[in-house]
């Protein structure tokens, strides 16, 4: 069963497989393939990396807040009826805008 905090908690996960994935060794995705291109030296690379981590912090929360109906998605403000497999509900009750902030922004 899914609830809120099992969602941001696999969002994190999400945005952290895909951060890796940037920089994977022989790693073909298309962000992956640019960065290599780029052949930066170790400082200028770290450096690469923590501005994607934080983007990529900042568009996965917001999407969370924004589907909790804490946050706008596209100027447009309103709460979104997510509910997993078995009709058990994610978000409008505030539960999603805090796991989000645990799993994103918590140490």
């Amino acid at each position: 069963m899914m609830n809120a905090d099992k969602f941001a908690r696999q969002c994190r996960m999400e945005k952290d497989a895909l951060l890796a994935s940037y920089f994977a060794p022989g790693a073909d995705t298309r962000v992956s393939m640019e960065i290599r291109d780029m052949q930066l030296d170790e400082p200028k690379l770290a450096a690469l990396r923590e501005i994607l981590d934080g983007a990529l912090t900042d568009a996965f929360y917001t999407i969370l807040l924004g589907l909790d109906g804490a946050a706008s998605i596209g100027g447009t403000q309103q709460s979104f009826d997510l509910r997993d497999e078995s009709g058990a509900r994610i978000t409008g009750d505030g539960e999603l805008e805090a796991a989000a902030f645990a799993h994103f922004h918590e140490p």
